[in-house]
């Protein structure tokens, strides 16, 4: 059983072979009959017979669904029919692969015997052809599916008869697969219970021998079986090389044998066939048998988890659930007694965000060279207008809400403080605002200490063809408190959203404006003064921390003069804080026009460092020069 949503369960029907769609959740009506369920029959990848298909291990695993089966060999009894396989499964499509995405055809490899040193090829009786401490060895290989209570050992114990079942797949952080199986003649039998055959009136002590295989991710869909211990997607070197357990000569997870398996393991195969991949860690844990060292005579015939390494299979710690004992019937001891592992963990947080930044070009597109700005104040309102969130934007414009800085029941007015003494994260599929600018934006612009700036005023660029670079907020959509604002939904567990943003339009804009009606005769100038209050943030008030005063400099396309400093010693530029006015010359007269530019410094770059607020940028202001009777004709020009 697994789950890929809050809607969804999937299951394998082993009676008829099939995959099963469950619909749960919320609004969902609970199916009525098996004419409810999704019913998707897994393929035969070729068994010897139809019967033989076995299929039992599911994983979900990005968006897609894994099934697990064994081609049994039950119908022919022959353990060289014995195959695995791995189907993948679209949710979309309802389609299986074409064919198995990861195969094991040949499963006769050596697995040693089921106690003791020794090894001893599959169907060979007795493993190793001797007693060992009085007791039959028996091997641990596999051996074909079979409900007859004949087909059964009987001998005394630590008999084995491993019957796979391909019960469990996780993938780790890298895609690498980690196979598990499980031994069904421990489930059909047991540890000093009664033989299955009714006519055998003795017990019998039958070991669970489970296994652990790793295949690496190739990258192109496709996998590749761990040989002889090693594998090409480990970090570090496995003990098991050459220790003849495993596909090849050898096993990557040798941690995975009873008790010690450093020194002299009593039970080289003792896996339950439960794993689960612990993500970030590196570490998978498997149900076993004896997981704790034998370090004193209470550890054995136990039952617990073990947690080994991916990078060399290596045993890292363990935990026993049962205790086991010499007497007979306490406990499953040897048996096949704990079955799959989950992690519990609590339902995965939400989380939403994440952009504000510096629209240049006002396309409401991300593009290189725009900026984030940092200081925006960000609020996350519920659907009955309760504040449950705030934030501010920081590390270059960039803000989230998850279950650090939301609380359900409310925060307090500047976020510090939840109300219910402890931030919940968001609730799944609930409405909320996103409101922006709360004490900061009037009038149309955010007022911040890196500028004013306004909203972009183009909206959801593309038909929202890429949501993750547009900006989704209209300059229009205010709410009560005119505060421009986003409505949103969050969605089910795990969800983050990080399409939520906010594109400013950063653009320092000249307004040119002549300072009354200029009369153009011989000794007429152009009064640049209209200029210093219109430049936004005002030039007079722009200076660098070590005092550095910000530039605009006048250039004229005639050969008039600037009155005030000459940077250059030519003429016919003109420092803004000392260029007032332009006088047209001769020769700009007779051209009968003249054009003026202003080029600021850049705000972006040492000494100013100021928020990376402004392009260089020029504004060009044409003069129109006019011959006319001197003092009688009154002309405005912008």
């Amino acid at each position: 059983v697994d789950e890929t949503d809050d809607n969804t369960i999937w299951a394998i029907d082993q009676f008829n072979r099939q995959l099963l769609r469950i619909p749960i959740g919320a609004g969902v009506t609970p199916p009525a009959s098996l004419a409810d369920i999704g019913q998707y029959p897994v393929p035969d990848p070729g068994c010897n017979a139809a019967g033989d298909v076995r299929p039992f291990a599911l994983e979900t695993y990005q968006g897609k669904i894994y099934v697990g089966l064994v081609c049994s060999a039950e119908s022919s009894a022959d353990p060289a029919d014995i195959q695995a396989h791995i189907y993948e499964f679209d949710p979309v499509t309802n389609t299986y692969s074409s064919a198995p995405v990861f195969s094991i055809l040949d499963m006769t490899y050596e697995r040693g015997c089921t106690v003791g040193p020794g090894l001893g090829p599959p169907g060979a009786f007795p493993c190793g052809g001797n007693a060992s401490n009085g007791v039959e060895r028996r091997s641990a290989g596999w051996f074909p599916w079979t409900s007859d209570p004949a087909d059964y050992p009987r001998s005394g114990g630590d008999i084995g008869h491993g019957t796979p079942i391909l019960s469990d797949i996780e993938f780790d952080d890298d895609g690498n697969i980690i196979i598990g199986f499980r031994d069904r003649a421990g489930d059909q039998t047991g540890w000093e219970v009664r033989h299955p055959d009714p006519t055998f009136m003795n017990n019998i002590a039958l070991e669970a021998q489970g296994e652990m295989l790793l295949a690496c991710n190739n990258g192109d869909g496709s996998w590749t079986l761990e040989n002889n211990g090693s594998a090409g997607c480990a970090s570090g070197t496995s003990m098991g090389i050459n220790n003849g357990y495993g596909p090849g000569g050898g096993e990557f997870f040798w941690g995975e044998a009873a008790n010690d398996p450093a020194g002299s393991s009593g039970h080289p195969e003792s896996s339950h066939g439960g794993l689960v991949y612990q993500p970030g860690t590196g570490l998978v844990i498997t149900s076993m048998v004896n997981p704790v060292p034998r370090t004193n005579t209470d550890a054995f015939r136990d039952g617990g988890i073990r947690w080994l390494s991916m990078n060399d299979g290596s045993p890292q710690r363990a935990y026993r659930v049962y205790n086991g004992s010499s007497s007979e019937g306490n406990t499953f001891d040897k048996g096949a007694g704990l079955g799959d592992l989950e992690l519990l963990n609590p339902p995965a947080p939400l989380e939403i965000g994440n952009y504000v930044w510096c629209d240049y070009n006002t396309n409401g597109l991300q593009e290189a060279g725009e900026d984030g700005i940092d200081g925006i104040t960000i609020q996350l309102y519920d659907s009955n207008d309760v504040l449950v969130g705030v934030t501010t934007t920081a590390n270059s414009g960039q803000y989230y809400f998850n279950e650090t800085n939301v609380d359900v029941s409310g925060v307090s007015a500047d976020g510090s403080t939840p109300n219910s003494g402890t931030f919940t994260g968001m609730a799944y599929n609930t409405d909320y605002t996103i409101v922006f600018g709360d004490g900061q934006f009037s009038g149309g612009m955010f007022t911040t200490s890196m500028g004013d700036f306004g909203i972009t005023p183009t909206v959801d660029a593309n038909g929202n063809a890429d949501d993750n670079i547009d900006s989704d907020v209209a300059p229009g959509s205010l709410n009560a408190n005119n505060l421009p604002f986003l409505a949103i939904t969050t969605g089910s567990v795990g969800c983050a959203v990080h399409t939520y943003d906010l594109g400013l339009n950063c653009n320092c804009e000249f307004e040119v404006e002549l300072c009354g009606d200029q009369e153009l005769c011989a000794t007429a100038v152009i009064d640049l003064t209209g200029f210093a209050n219109a430049f936004t943030p005002s030039l007079s008030t722009i200076t660098a921390a070590d005092g550095t005063p910000f530039r605009a400099t006048w250039t004229t396309s005639g050969t008039g003069t600037f009155n005030g400093m000459d940077l250059d010693s030519d003429p016919m530029t003109g420092d803004y804080a000392t260029a007032t006015t332009y006088t047209p010359s001769a020769a700009d007269r007779a051209a009968g026009q003249v054009m003026l530019t202003l080029t600021t410094d850049d705000l972006r770059n040492p000494p100013f460092n100021y928020g990376k607020l402004c392009e260089p940028d020029m504004d060009e202001v044409v003069y129109i020069l006019l011959k006319v009777d001197c003092g009688t004709f009154p002309w405005d020009g912008d």
